[in-house]
């Protein structure tokens, strides 16, 4: 799993604000960026995404809209390095019909929306061209770090796995034998 924390750092009362990224990768490796300056109320610039949304499919042009969107997004919030090394891990799993690594981002401010995101190939950030939305490229999960605090522990009473027969998926083995390895709450 991707570990993404995002923190706002304001410059003064009413100026602008630089994002600061952590990123830590499934190893544990941390590596820091720090966006380009962002001039007015973060939750102000996305309502008219928002808005748009609830339309959304009603044009032909709609999948070009928010893939025109996405990107604008994307080179507006994320910092060069930490935008091409999306891109890369999302090449790689695909490369290798892996399935999506999972994304969490923490950050306090919810109206950012993160999912639309679309990160491009190094040298092909503009407004088309292929490219992926980060919704699409990973697992996303989001979390508020103030709002919930993580589960410790997760106390089971009684567990099932269910799964078609025939379906031919390998690993419901390997959780079978990890379900009875389970410690009883």
């Amino acid at each position: 799993m991707i570990e993404l924390t995002i923190r706002e750092s304001p410059l003064g009362p009413g100026e602008s604000k630089y994002l600061n990224f952590e990123l830590r990768d499934s190893s544990g490796k941390t590596r820091e960026f720090k966006s380009d300056a962002v001039a007015g109320e973060l939750a102000e610039k996305f309502v008219p995404i928002y808005e748009e949304l609830h339309e959304f499919g009603q044009r032909k042009t709609d999948i070009q809209d928010l893939e025109s969107k996405g990107n604008n997004l994307a080179r507006q919030l994320l910092p060069k390095d930490l935008h091409d090394d999306l891109w890369n891990r999302a090449k790689i799993a695909s490369q290798l019909n892996k399935p999506a690594e999972s994304l969490l981002i923490r950050s306090e401010n919810p109206s950012i929306p993160w999912e639309l995101l679309r990160i491009q190939a190094p040298g092909h950030q503009r407004r088309c061209g292929p490219g992926v939305f980060l919704a699409e490229a990973f697992a996303l999960c989001r979390w508020i770090p103030s709002l919930y605090a993580p589960a410790l522990a997760l106390p089971v009473h009684s567990i099932n796995l269910v799964w078609p027969e025939g379906h031919g998926l390998s690993s419901c083995f390997a959780d079978e034998k990890l379900k009875r390895n389970l410690p009883v709450a």
